[in-house]
């Protein structure tokens, strides 16, 4: 009973201090929110073990913000360990599996790897659409992350119907239609002589 109580206690400070992590965080103080998402890190894991599901989650926010504080290469191997230890507790298409790669190509994606991230959020893309259906919103939500890091990527070509099928899914939403202007645009101006930059004939 004293050894649950204190694991329960762990984790109530815990989750104040990650609160206390996500205020710094949200008012420029990213160097000291990783000091303290650190440190709770290392609490979780003493505490509970490096693969209890309270640890990992602990762990995921660490990781995300080494990337954003420019430690990309420490928070992309933490995140590669806590998508890898979610497949082997949950398989490799439950919902915490999928989201936890998701926070991965993220961190990849802002560490400026956008091809990995556009191949693996294929990757995933095709799972959830057979998994939850075309039509879901985390779905929805994959696709549009998907079309953006293309559109980062530089492949218009590949993100243009994907954003098309973003603005016949949703008409009332303007950002989408006024996206597929722009990359349209950007599409064309890469033409040459009526080929496209792969020698395809052009299609407008």
């Amino acid at each position: 009973i004293e050894l649950v109580s204190g694991l329960h206690s762990d984790a109530r400070r815990l989750d104040l201090d990650e609160n206390m992590v996500t205020v710094l965080e949200h008012n420029g103080g990213g160097v000291e929110a990783a000091q303290v998402s650190r440190a709770n890190y290392e609490r979780a894991r003493d505490a509970f073990g490096p693969t209890h599901i309270y640890t990992l989650s602990v762990a995921s926010s660490f990781g995300m913000l080494l990337v954003s504080a420019g430690k990309a290469a420490e928070g992309i191997e933490l995140m590669e360990q806590v998508a890898a230890e979610r497949e082997r507790q949950l398989g490799p298409e439950h919902d915490h599996t999928l989201y936890a790669k998701e926070q991965l190509l993220v961190c990849k994606r802002h560490a400026g790897q956008t091809d990995n991230f556009v191949e693996g959020m294929r990757q995933l893309l095709a799972i959830r659409e057979r998994k939850d259906g075309p039509t879901s919103a985390r779905t929805f939500e994959s696709k549009i992350l998907l079309a953006s890091g293309m559109r980062e990527a530089g492949r218009y070509r590949e993100a243009l119907p994907l954003y098309q099928a973003l603005v016949a899914a949703n008409p009332a939403n303007q950002t989408f239609a006024q996206i597929v202007v722009v990359l349209q645009r950007r599409f064309q101006a890469t033409f040459r002589n009526g080929l496209t930059p792969e020698g395809q004939p052009c299609i407008q």
